[in-house]
């Protein structure tokens, strides 16, 4: 069977600065990783959250993901509406 599972993430326009990128991601891995985040993950997922972290992780989550269904949609013959 496969296995499916969710994420969410926060993108910018690709000619943001690097200082900004890097500064967008501390701050969200600050917000993340507070009490009542952990608390809010926990409550609706039945799990905290420390995934996620960089930018860099988040290109190659979203490289891998984009690989892994496009041979799901090509091996059933899915085509776009």
């Amino acid at each position: 069977g496969a296995v499916v599972t969710g994420w969410s993430a926060m993108l910018v326009p690709a000619a943001t600065p690097a200082e900004i990128v890097d500064k967008l991601s501390r701050d969200m891995r600050t917000v993340r990783d507070s009490p009542d985040m952990q608390s809010a993950f926990l409550k609706r997922s039945g799990h905290s959250d420390k995934g996620g972290g960089t930018p860099d992780r988040l290109a190659s989550l979203i490289d891998a993901d984009l690989k892994r269904w496009k041979s799901v949609v090509t091996s059933a013959n899915i085509a776009p509406n």
